[in-house]
């Protein structure tokens, strides 16, 4: 799977720039509400996807949303197609064992380029509630 990820990553060589603190970007603290879980930080802070990382891990049915993103937005049209059926693929091996999630759990987590640049194309819409998306997007570097 790490050879494909980086030869779909090569092949969307495209230069997005989201200004600083692009990568750690969306930093917040404290409790957030999953649906109806409640997932204390472990840390002080945590960026957009290490939140998304804990809903999934607290919530895996989680993983349909997102691969009913994917499909939708491939469906639309969506450009990077490749990508996103790179992520459904992630997604499906995720659903279906602990050696899928954790590879899920690492690309969401790790600070290596080519999982950043995964994550620019994630189908994770609807995985976190609006107040702490928000939250998030406010302790960011970057205005959104």
């Amino acid at each position: 799977m790490r050879a494909e990820l980086q030869a779909a990553l090569a092949e969307f060589a495209l230069c997005i720039s989201y200004g600083p603190g692009r990568g750690n970007c969306s930093r917040i603290s404290g409790e957030r509400q999953v649906g109806v879980v409640w997932i204390a930080s472990m840390a002080p802070a945590q960026s957009y996807h290490e939140m998304v990382a804990d809903a999934l891990l607290a919530q895996p049915d989680l993983l349909a949303v997102a691969r009913d993103n994917a499909l939708r937005w491939l469906a639309n049209g969506a450009q990077a197609a490749d990508m996103l059926r790179l992520w459904d693929r992630l997604l499906a091996q995720a659903q279906a064992g602990p050696a899928g999630m954790a590879e899920l759990q690492r690309i969401l987590r790790s600070a290596e380029p080519e999982c950043q640049r995964l994550r620019e194309f994630a189908p994770l819409a609807g995985m976190i509630p609006r107040e702490q998306r928000r939250q998030a997007r406010d302790l960011c570097g970057y205005r959104h």
